[in-house]
């Protein structure tokens, strides 16, 4: 299916997704044998509890690449916590944008949106840098009333739900909210959010299948690869420190 997994937690010993290599090398299995075919490794950075940097996170993939299965492209990136100087730190280099295009992965605190958010964003869109929520659908104040996620869209803030959320794993309750971001229109990508080869595991195909099945074979092409290709085509495109 050549899909593509923007966020995965695959690397080893550095955030709470595998522990060992083999984990990871067994995840890269089941991802290759789903049909993905490009897949950004994303570990957590979040101050005082992974203090992840984008040199470190290159470095493991770079170690990781050449186990990998043939026809699997893994590329860098990470699911950053939000904080104040975020912008600062991806301007400086030390937090990474996916595979660094302009693209970049932000996970909220779990209970709560920092009222800083809609400055935050404008200064990383300043810096050409397009944000992406990670997992809304499981967002305590986000996942019962879309307003405010519809009015970030709007201003050109892109959502990734993801894939377990949409096959029931996590419950019905965050089933339905995944199912209401979709009729609304307002979710750009589906991903896996793996951080095991069982159980949280890298596959993508019957999330497609159900979305597919209910939304129509327009909209799954859409969130399954129209939209992420356009990332993968823009690897390399950010330039350290730019501003627009």
């Amino acid at each position: 299916m050549n899909f593509i997994d923007i966020h995965c937690h695959l690397l080893a010993g550095i955030d709470d997704g595998p522990e060992e290599i083999e984990t990871s090398l067994a995840m890269l299995e089941r991802a290759k044998e789903d049909g993905i075919a490009h897949l950004f490794c994303t570990p957590h950075i979040m101050d005082g509890v992974y203090n992840n940097r984008r040199d470190g996170i290159i470095a493991a993939v770079e170690s990781l690449r050449d186990r990998a299965p043939a026809g699997l492209s893994l590329y860098h990136g990470a699911d950053v916590r939000v904080v104040p100087d975020l912008p600062r730190r991806v301007e400086e280099g030390s937090v990474p944008t996916l595979g660094d295009s302009g693209y970049l992965l932000l996970e909220l605190p779990e209970y709560s949106v920092p009222p800083h958010l809609d400055q935050l964003f404008h200064n990383l869109r300043y810096r050409g840098v397009t944000s992406i929520i990670t997992h809304p659908e499981r967002h305590s104040m986000l996942m019962g009333d879309l307003k405010l996620l519809r009015q970030w869209h709007d201003e050109g803030i892109l959502v990734q739900v993801t894939a377990m959320s949409i096959t029931g794993r996590f419950g019905k309750g965050i089933a339905k909210s995944a199912r209401a971001m979709l009729k609304a229109g307002i979710v750009d990508f589906i991903a896996t959010d793996a951080h095991a080869a069982h159980g949280r595991s890298p596959i993508l195909s019957r999330a497609f299948d159900e979305v597919s099945d209910e939304f129509g074979a327009e909209a799954a092409e859409l969130i399954f690869f129209d939209n992420p290709q356009k990332i993968v085509d823009s690897i390399g495109s950010y330039q350290l420190g730019q501003r627009r």
